[in-house]
């Protein structure tokens, strides 16, 4: 499963088909780096449910999210911008603001960047703290499941 929205019924599909989840091998990645409390950048609806929080909580990871007027403007954002392919230096500029808030009032250790569109957007150097791109860690998982 590569999207991270359709983990929301992971849990209901693995048993008949075997399945490599996006959200855990994130979780996996994030506890290597020794993380404890990451914000999430995402959808609306992948920021306000809690199936990709639950797998960090479950693994003693706190996992915080912007305030609800950020969510609407990240969840705008993607979709009328980063799901179109338009990268804008202004957006970047935003969503790196949102992100030094999230450091200085919450405290986060790394921040997940649980749309797949996103790192179109944020890469490593933009920020001092840990992006996880859930893509490409998932990418690194099921390569290493195949060779294992």
């Amino acid at each position: 499963m590569c999207g991270i929205t359709p983990h929301i019924v992971f849990d209901q599909i693995q048993q008949p088909v075997p399945l490599l989840s996006m959200v855990t091998a994130s979780c996996h990645h994030a506890q290597k780096l020794g993380l404890k409390k990451l914000g999430l950048l995402g959808t609306e609806f992948t920021m306000q449910h809690d199936f990709f929080k639950r797998a960090f909580r479950d693994a003693g990871i706190e996992v915080v999210t912007p305030n609800s007027q950020q969510q609407q403007f990240i969840h705008h954002k993607i979709v009328t911008e980063l799901e179109n392919g338009i990268v804008k230096p202004a957006t970047r500029q935003d969503f790196l603001a949102i992100i030094k808030q999230l450091q200085f009032e919450q405290q986060i250790d790394g921040v997940v960047l649980g749309c797949t569109e996103l790192p179109l957007l944020l890469k490593t150097t933009d920020v001092a703290l840990p992006l996880l791109d859930p893509a490409a860690i998932h990418i690194a998982a099921i390569v290493a499941q195949i060779f294992s």
